[in-house]
């Protein structure tokens, strides 16, 4: 299970997410201790419940907020998916 995660160097292996898997987690936590982990996760945890949010309360962009991301919207094509907010 291990060479899901990192091959024999250090490479990031099949299961890796982001090209992280747990022997780089676990070189994190040993140089930068595991409060750092705590930490990290709670940042994480709090992004993610702050846009499920923002989602759930049906909240917008504003205008210049969308032409902002006009760019990365093309570049990844994102507007071919169709808003459900009508």
């Amino acid at each position: 299970m291990a060479d899901d995660y990192a091959d024999d160097q250090g490479r990031p292996g099949r299961g890796a997410v982001g090209g992280v898997g747990p022997r780089h987690l676990g070189g994190c936590v040993l140089e930068l201790g595991p409060d750092w982990l705590v930490d990290a996760s709670a940042v994480i945890a709090n992004f993610e419940m702050m846009t499920r949010l923002a989602d759930a309360t049906g909240a917008r962009l504003r205008p210049e907020q969308l032409d902002e991301a006009a760019s990365v919207r093309a570049e990844r094509d994102l507007d071919r998916f169709e808003s459900r907010r009508g």
